[in-house]
């Protein structure tokens, strides 16, 4: 724990004083955000005893968020069996990154990245580039 400014903080993060709490509770649901994005983005930067307690109270007790949450629930997660060798099963994707696009292909058995910048996004490109990827570590299953 150190002070800074008259400020207390604990492993980073700023310590929250009780009389304080309420209106930053309000704060940080103010957007309307999930119960878990408060929680993370939260826990990144304040602490308080019973902080993640404080939140789920105030999330459930919305009524904002209770008048539009989902009536279904969220389907599980499938599994997948974990591969035997490297480069036996990836995963791919394109995003963009200050207005460049790249496509990442992601080794399952290694978590190994490879990234490469595309010119554009046409079929052909996208399929060129990951040719490329997989000459150097072999075709996946």
């Amino acid at each position: 724990m150190y002070e800074l400014d008259g400020l207390l903080f604990v492993n980073g993060r700023l310590i929250v004083p009780s009389t304080m709490r309420p209106d930053i509770l309000k704060l940080i649901h103010e957007g309307h955000l999930s119960m878990d994005k408060c929680k993370t983005i939260t826990r990144r930067t304040l602490y308080w005893p019973n902080m993640t307690r404080d939140i789920e109270n105030l999330v459930a007790k919305c009524s904002v968020c209770n008048s539009f949450c989902r009536q279904q629930a969220a389907e599980p997660l499938l599994t997948h069996p974990f591969p035997d060798r490297p480069w036996q099963k990836v995963g791919v994707d394109i995003f963009s990154f200050k207005q460049k696009d790249y496509i990442l292909v992601v080794d399952y058995y290694s978590k190994y990245p490879e990234i490469s910048r595309l010119p554009d996004k046409t079929a052909s490109t996208v399929i060129m580039h990951v040719k490329d990827i997989f000459a150097s570590h072999g075709i996946p299953e």
